[in-house]
């Protein structure tokens, strides 16, 4: 067998990627959780490996609602139609803020065609939320896309002066 083929290099290359992979059987018991989804979602390998994705462990949100574990949850559906499925979420981080993350879901299928698991890959999507708003007034840096000096100047006056008599130097 050639190395490249050698399914421990397949399991090595999932667990190091920055994107966030884990897989679930038909129960959706978790059987696999990658470095990345480590890092993006802050739970370790041993604190989801055998629990069920239908705890809420990560708490999927959509902007309307949040448990959207159930009959809307992209992974059960990906596993019920059989079909890949996308979505635009949140995930409940472990120190309890929110991640945005684009999420993939595959159904994964035997020899002879039958679902007998999922595999979902995620990555964390970046805030624009200033961006359609402030962009045309000039107020985000070019480079780098986020409010620059002078908006963030302005908006800090703005908020502190009506709590705290502050006067702030012309150099902050």
């Amino acid at each position: 067998m050639p190395a490249l083929l050698n399914p421990e290099i397949f399991r090595t290359v999932l667990e190091r990627l920055q994107t966030g992979v884990y897989l679930v059987d038909t129960d959706r018991r978790i059987v696999f959780w990658s470095d990345g989804a480590e890092r993006i979602t802050g739970y370790l390998r041993h604190q989801v490996l055998g629990h069920f994705c239908r705890e809420n462990i990560l708490m999927y949100c959509d902007g309307k609602s949040c448990g959207l574990c159930g009959s809307v949850c992209p992974l059960s559906e990906a596993m019920h139609e059989g079909r890949p499925k996308e979505a635009r979420i949140y995930f409940r981080h472990k120190l309890g803020h929110q991640i945005p993350v684009y999420l993939r879901v595959v159904p994964i299928r035997d020899e002879r065609g039958s679902v007998v698991g999922a595999a979902e890959s995620f990555d964390e999507q970046i805030a624009d939320s200033h961006d359609d708003d402030l962009a045309p007034y000039g107020c985000l840096d070019a480079a780098t896309g986020i409010p620059n000096h002078d908006f963030t100047q302005s908006h800090l006056r703005e908020s502190l002066a009506p709590t705290a008599n502050i006067a702030f130097p012309s150099a902050f």
